[in-house]
């Protein structure tokens, strides 16, 4: 097929009334160019229960209060008490996410640990016109590869708990993405990089420690570092992208919000394409941005809408789109479509001998059958990366 783009639709100039649009429309309340939901009679059961249920496992019962607080949504006064009551356990859990956060972070800070707060409480108190509209379901935190390890000394020393051993010792902090770590009944991902996978191990790291414009948020007393806002834009595109078989709305949601800045300033294109070429992910960029203009049906993203419409992805970032969005998509095909990715020939004997010859703990956790799935991935990743 050449360099042709990923199949992604556009958003359709009218879009048909299914329970995915109309969720979507609801999760674009507020955004420049959105096409607003209009639902002139309260939805009856069992139809209504459903559109609720999604909102809250979508994570955007903000978006769906604000279109029926504005008069975009009719309700009856039941069905108003029970979107209230969903709306405010979800901003309980944010609390008490950020109680912890703030927690986490001092803990780093305490020991010199440098890091960056990524997503969802730094976006929410800093892109969102109201933070009660951004809900998140962990703590993210990015620090650098070098200090990865005392990192998660550090967070276990507070009681934390890593949740998933890595394939071999040092190999997280040289190659992977990260890991979680369970503090209580909560969740800190501690991330070495953005993504998993061949675009993670394409990401400059030091870049995101060396922006001079972070974005910065006072939550709960504590004084929250995030990425700049080109680096943010670019991490929103490839969880939106590349986080789930099918996409969530909070991320698409995030890329619409960054892509639409106004203030202090509009998102640099230039920037953002010259970050994204570096990076080799121009065509995560991409999906993301049409994904987020098709699910949220909305028009105006900005001049990263047209330059999306029109780029080619390279050899790269084709056969490494597959490893993410085929139908037998796994983190082993991720892993293997990443060797192509680590730089230099030792690092790359290092990162192919810890994905196939793990250690016996590994191995054991797993009743071997991780090595095979890897071995098998090989050489899938070879005939897709050839």
């Amino acid at each position: 097929m050449g360099n042709a783009a990923p199949p992604i639709a556009p958003a359709p100039a009218e879009a048909p009334s299914t329970a995915a649009d109309r969720l979507g429309r609801i999760a674009a309340t507020g955004l420049r160019g959105a096409r607003p939901l209009r639902v002139e009679t309260p939805l009856a059961e069992p139809e209504w229960s459903a559109l609720l249920a999604a909102a809250v496992d979508e994570r955007v019962v903000g978006h769906l209060r604000a279109a029926i607080d504005g008069g975009a949504v009719a309700v009856t006064d039941e069905q108003r008490r029970a979107v209230t009551a969903a709306h405010e356990r979800l901003l309980a859990i944010d609390l008490v996410l950020e109680r912890l956060l703030g927690g986490v972070t001092t803990a780093l800070r305490d020991v010199g640990i440098e890091h960056r707060v990524l997503k969802g409480p730094v976006l929410a108190h800093t892109v969102y016109a109201d933070p009660a509209r951004r809900s998140f379901s962990d703590v993210d935190l990015l620090v650098p590869g070098e200090q990865f390890d005392d990192a998660v000394d550090a967070l276990v020393g507070a009681g934390g708990r890593r949740k998933f051993d890595e394939p071999r010792p040092g190999f997280t902090r040289r190659f992977g993405k990260g890991v979680a770590i369970t503090i209580g009944a909560l969740d800190v991902d501690l991330h070495r990089t953005l993504a998993p996978g061949p675009f993670g191990l394409a990401v400059d790291t030091a870049e995101l420690f060396a922006a001079r414009d972070p974005l910065v948020a006072r939550i709960g007393g504590h004084e929250i570092v995030g990425l700049s806002v080109i680096h943010a834009f670019v991490h929103a595109c490839l969880h939106a992208a590349l986080g789930d078989r099918i996409p969530r709305l909070v991320p698409l949601r995030d890329v619409a919000e960054l892509a639409q800045r106004r203030k202090p300033g509009a998102l640099d294109l230039d920037a953002v394409l010259a970050t994204a070429a570096r990076w080799r992910c121009r065509a995560v960029v991409q999906r993301a941005v049409r994904l987020a203009r098709h699910a949220l049906v909305v028009d105006d993203l900005g001049p990263i809408a047209a330059w999306a419409g029109e780029y080619r992805p390279d050899r790269f970032e084709r056969a490494g789109l597959r490893a993410y969005v085929a139908a037998d998509r796994s983190y082993a095909l991720q892993a293997a479509a990443g060797v192509r990715a680590v730089r230099g020939v030792r690092n790359r004997a290092a990162y192919v001998r810890a994905m196939v010859v793990p250690s016996g703990d590994y191995l054991a956790a797993r009743d071997g059958r991780y090595a095979r799935r890897m071995r098998r991935a090989l050489g899938l990743g070879g005939r897709t990366l050839r």
